[in-house]
Parts: structure tokens; C-alpha cells; sequence
């Protein structure tokens, strides 16, 4: 893609400083797995805004889950899979960790 053949330009020190700085403040991430992170981060936070939270039963009024239950795409699942494990191991950078407890995703601790 694009971003990619950017990315491997940046990298290889073809792109100006000037062509840099415009493409990161238009928003471009150079690294490709912190794009993913967000990219999936946002989707839980649309669903989460839609469907209420996958994780404790709420509902987006914060009341509690009622009717027909709404299954999470897989990809989005077996993101928050990994994303559980390495909180618990410790290796999400503690950013993204609190990003994900402030949309409920975890407890501290857990």
C-alpha cells in the first residue's frame, strides 16, 4: 500500500524532513502495529458505544444488557484476547493499558 511504501522510504531515509513532518501531522502512523492497536481500539469503542461493553453486561446507558445479544466480530475478539494476556503479563505499554481500562476492558489487577 501506500503507507507502507512510505514507511519504507522513511525508513531507508528517502523522505525530506519537511514531507515527514506533513505526513505525521495529517495523521499518518509510522509504525504499522500501533496503527493496527489503534485501528482496533477504536472499533471496541464503537462497539462498546453501540452494543455496551462486551465485558461486565452494560448496556451503552450503563444500564444492564436486555434483549438479543449482539456477538462481537472474531477479529475484535481475539484482538482483546491478546490485548488481556499482555496486560496481565505486563507487556502492553501502560498507555494502551489504561486506554483499555477506561473503556472498562479491565480491571486493575486483573
Amino acid at each position: 500500500s501506500w503507507v507502507s511504501k512510505m514507511r519504507a522510504l522513511r525508513v531507508k531515509g528517502l523522505l525530506t524532513v519537511e514531507y515527514v513532518l506533513r505526513l505525521t501531522e495529517l495523521g499518518l502512523m509510522w509504525d504499522g502495529k500501533d496503527a493496527i492497536w489503534d485501528e482496533r481500539f477504536k472499533e471496541l469503542c464503537t462497539f462498546r458505544a453501540s452494543f455496551g461493553s462486551p465485558m461486565d453486561g452494560t448496556a451503552p446507558d450503563g444500564g444492564a444488557l436486555t434483549g438479543v445479544h449482539v456477538q462481537m466480530p472474531q477479529h475484535l475478539s481475539e484482538w482483546m484476547v491478546v490485548q488481556r494476556q499482555a496486560m496481565r503479563e505486563r507487556r502492553l505499554p501502560a498507555e494502551k493499558a489504561k486506554m483499555l481500562q477506561q473503556q472498562g476492558f479491565c480491571r486493575e489487577g486483573e
